[in-house]
């Protein structure tokens, strides 16, 4: 009687243990996978050190435990010359806690290590950003935007709230659609979108930011926004924000966890 009840007590304790691993989901983090445009323009190269800045303080700034972003430039040589600029992952908030940690003291210990990993990765992006401009000067004629949305997907991670971030003026300049000013009108959205490649976007979010864009005019600003509008839900992109202004959108990248 003894034995059977201490088999029933074993399998009961197993259940407790089991049954609740079994039902939790697997931790769901932040993919980020963001574009900084080096091409060629008025500002050059201030506006690649502008859009590392946003980088930095409006998406790395906002990680937090397990998120993951992988930041690569948009050129001439997007598709021919790709390399990532950076790609890190957060630890998870236990790897931030040492042993022998106070339970008392752990939120606090884990936060300060996770802001620590935020400055060195910034550092980290500054320095590349840095050797990049050096390294691809000869590739900064041309913006592959239609490249960098073909390669993306090799950088999404199955089960994870995958984002793709646009830092740049979304003017294409390569041999299959060429959107700078003199080269792109509105008028000419529904032939460019029925002559590009398909892409399937998954339902991957989309945000772009351009920045100050009073170099251009309002009619040529909208013309490229309305095609990228039209070819993201063609697509099958949800693109939630297109804006000049970085916080608000960029922000919403973390609003939902």
């Amino acid at each position: 009687m003894k034995n059977k009840q201490f088999i029933r007590y074993c399998w009961l304790t197993a259940l407790l243990i089991i049954i609740p691993c079994a039902c939790r989901k697997a931790a769901v983090h932040k993919n980020i996978i963001c574009f900084i445009d080096f091409s060629n323009e008025p500002l050059f190269p201030g506006r690649v050190n502008y859009y590392a800045g946003i980088a930095a303080t409006e998406i790395i700034a906002q990680m937090s435990y397990g998120d993951r972003i992988v930041i690569l430039p948009v050129d001439n040589g997007t598709l021919t010359n790709s390399g990532e600029l950076i790609d890190f992952t957060f630890k998870n908030e236990g790897d931030y806690i040492p042993d022998g940690t106070s339970p008392l003291d752990e939120d606090g210990v884990a936060e300060k290590n996770l802001n620590s990993d935020k400055k060195h990765f910034i550092a980290m992006l500054n320095r590349s950003v840095a050797s990049a401009l050096i390294e691809r000067r000869n590739l900064k004629e041309g913006t592959d935007i239609l490249s960098a949305l073909s390669s993306a997907a090799k950088y999404e991670q199955n089960g994870q709230d995958n984002r793709l971030v646009f830092l740049s003026d979304m003017m294409n300049w390569s041999a299959d659609l060429k959107m700078e000013p003199g080269h792109f009108s509105s008028a000419m959205i529904d032939a460019k979108l029925a002559a590009m490649p398909n892409i399937n976007g998954k339902h991957v979010e989309v945000l772009v930011h351009t920045g100050d864009e009073t170099g251009i005019s309002n009619a040529h600003f909208m013309a490229v926004n309305q095609f990228w509008v039209r070819y993201f839900k063609a697509n099958n992109f949800d693109l939630t924000d297109y804006s000049s202004t970085s916080d608000q959108g960029l922000r919403a990248l973390f609003s939902v966890r």
